[in-house]
């Protein structure tokens, strides 16, 4: 039991965080963050965790922590089915969490998103149905998990720069209403503006009662921050860190932007914006999606667990 009777709220939140390293060391990290707008938001969060990781199971059971609340989870990887033991503090969304096929707590959010949206269960990948008739597509998907749903599923994993080709800017009118899913796994954030339109095509391509799968960094600023409104025709020039995104713009103006971010590689990995939860919802309303859903809930058992309350999957219908 902690004890937090005699002090103030935030002596409280920190004197608890002192007990738990992971959390410490994320309250260092959010004190930087853009994503919390005052210290009372940050520490409301904190305090959420806290409450949620005491509810935490103790047993040693698969899907269960062993030991004390942030102890180690012992879980079956989704995609793979390779049991795992992990500290609970390294389950982060880009990090490798898995000995068998490498996967992130992202990944493996995305696979939880999508069979609970086909099948309404929490089923490994190796326990999906075969089912020819189920149609989806994926967005330049992780081949961790893209081959091994194109065993059970009618899925094609698409590129923009190679075949199976997909500009998710520019769909043909034969692919409307054909797919059951589409996966989009933080790709949209490097898509050119207007982003809304790749989101009405997204949903243009699903059938009226598809899933949209969607996972893009996105933090709780008010606004989603687009670092290229005017995007028209752009070059980017020059190496390392002295790059930039030379644009002209509709009207023949020229633009220079220094100091451009990207995601794993250059070029088309461009980063185009910063969504906010809060845009991001109203661009998938404004899109035709009528039922939103975040996913935020953990599933022990497949060692999902979400630290932060942003970049979480989406499931987004029709």
């Amino acid at each position: 039991m902690i004890a937090l009777a005699a002090q103030s709220r935030p002596q409280q939140v920190r004197a608890a965080i002192a007990r738990f390293e992971m959390l410490d060391r994320l309250m260092r990290r959010l004190e930087h963050a853009d994503a919390f707008t005052s210290v009372s938001d940050r520490l409301r969060v904190l305090r959420g965790r806290l409450i949620k990781g005491r509810r935490i199971p103790l047993s040693a059971s698969a899907g269960s922590v062993g030991g004390d609340q942030f102890g180690i989870l012992a879980y079956a990887c989704n995609i793979c089915g390779t049991a795992n033991k992990r500290r609970m503090a390294l389950l982060q969304r880009e990090e490798p969490s898995c000995d068998g096929c490498g996967s992130t707590l992202r990944n493996r959010g995305v696979i939880h998103a999508l069979s609970t949206s086909l099948f309404d269960d929490n089923l490994m990948i190796s326990e999906f149905p075969h089912r020819a008739d189920i149609v989806g597509w994926g967005m330049t998907d992780w081949d961790g998990y893209a081959s091994r749903l194109a065993q059970r599923l009618s899925y094609t994993n698409t590129y923009y720069h190679k075949e199976p080709f997909l500009d998710i800017t520019s769909v043909s009118d034969s692919n409307m209403a054909t797919l059951d899913f589409l996966i989009s796994s933080d790709v949209l954030e490097h898509v050119g503006p207007p982003v809304i339109r790749a989101l009405e095509n997204s949903r243009k391509l699903l059938k009226p009662d598809g899933a949209l799968i969607l996972t893009v960094p996105y933090g709780l600023q008010a606004e989603t921050i687009e670092h290229y409104p005017n995007l028209h025709d752009f070059a980017i020039v020059g190496e390392g860190e002295g790059r930039r995104v030379v644009n002209i713009t509709a009207d023949g103006t020229q633009e220079i932007h220094s100091s451009p971010v990207f995601h794993g590689g250059e070029g088309s990995t461009l980063e185009m914006r910063v969504f906010s939860e809060t845009g991001l919802l109203a661009d998938l309303k404004t899109a035709g999606f009528s039922r939103v859903t975040i996913c935020a809930e953990p599933c022990f058992e497949h060692g999902i667990y979400w630290w932060y309350p942003w970049s979480l999957p989406i499931v987004a219908r029709p």
